[in-house]
């Protein structure tokens, strides 16, 4: 990691350097290639899986890997589920946060997850998520 930083931030398997001058961090992986150049901020969701925003977009750094490009309006992460729903001018997709695997893709058709039954419905169907797959309900 360059010298060039006023700040160091150590996470799970990334590091964040902070420039004063730019007000900018840039993202370093553990084997000190740039992840992500240039974000406002990062707020973990979890101990390996990371949000971070730029100019008014998120993204996700997950074990020290950028699984989501800094594009999207919204990101939500369901804890009990470990997946995540991502928005990007209306359209929708959800990923499973561990593999990086995108489970749907640019749907226009909303995406919602039931907390409290852990129900994702999608298509006006109900799936659920087991063993890497989405099954219909």
């Amino acid at each position: 990691m360059p010298t060039k930083y006023d700040r160091v931030r150590v996470y799970n398997n990334f590091i964040s350097g902070y420039n004063e001058q730019n007000k900018k961090y840039t993202a370093y992986s553990s084997n000190g290639k740039i992840t992500v150049k240039d974000f406002n901020n990062s707020k973990n969701l979890t101990t390996k899986l990371y949000k971070i925003t730029k100019k008014g977009k998120a993204g996700l750094i997950y074990d020290g890997n950028l699984i989501a490009d800094v594009k999207y309006d919204i990101v939500t992460y369901y804890r009990n589920v470990k997946l995540i729903i991502l928005v990007k001018n209306s359209n929708y997709s959800l990923l499973d946060h561990k593999t990086g695997k995108t489970l749907i893709k640019d749907s226009k058709n909303r995406i919602t997850i039931n907390s409290a039954t852990n129900k994702i419905k999608h298509n006006n169907k109900y799936y659920f998520y087991s063993s890497g797959k989405l099954k219909e309900e």
